[in-house]
Order: structure tokens, then C-alpha cells, then sequence
């Protein structure tokens, strides 16, 4: 599963379901109405359609891009394929 933030402030996704990489009929795609919006020093906001949303932050730890959220606590590390 994957998460693209695009050039248009979208957030769209995919999911791959077979071992067959890449194989289009093994991915599926989904559009949630989430947008996000640069805030500066690496934060972003998240937000579905008009609610206030949540913000992150993103920055590069090596090699990896890891999004820790506002409490400073949860992190995500997303590893490069």
C-alpha cells in the first residue's frame, strides 16, 4: 500500500493485493477527498474535504521519509523500495 501527495494538494493511494509486481489488475486505487497544505518548516496540514485536520511533520531520517504527528510521539518511517 502505497500514498501519493500530488502537485494538485490531492492524496490519492494504492493498494497492490498480488505478489506479481507490477501487475495492474492486482492494484487498487482509491481517492478519499483528503487534501494537504505546506504549513513551512516541514509541517503539513491533512485534512478531509473542510475539516481542520491534523498536522504532521515529514523529514528525512538517512534514507528513509518518516511523518511524526503533532504529539510528537507516533511516528511512521516509510522505508524506500
Amino acid at each position: 500500500m502505497y500514498t501519493e501527495y500530488t502537485a494538485d494538494k490531492s492524496i490519492r493511494g494504492d493498494k497492490i493485493i498480488t505478489a506479481d509486481f507490477p501487475e495492474e489488475c492486482g492494484i487498487i486505487l482509491f481517492e478519499l477527498g483528503w487534501h494537504w497544505s505546506n504549513l513551512g518548516n516541514n509541517q503539513y496540514r491533512i485534512r478531509y474535504l473542510e475539516e481542520e485536520g491534523q498536522i504532521v511533520t515529514f523529514y528525512k531520517d538517512g534514507e528513509n521519509l518518516v511523518e511524526e504527528s503533532s504529539d510528537g510521539i507516533t511516528k511512521t518511517i516509510f522505508e524506500p523500495y
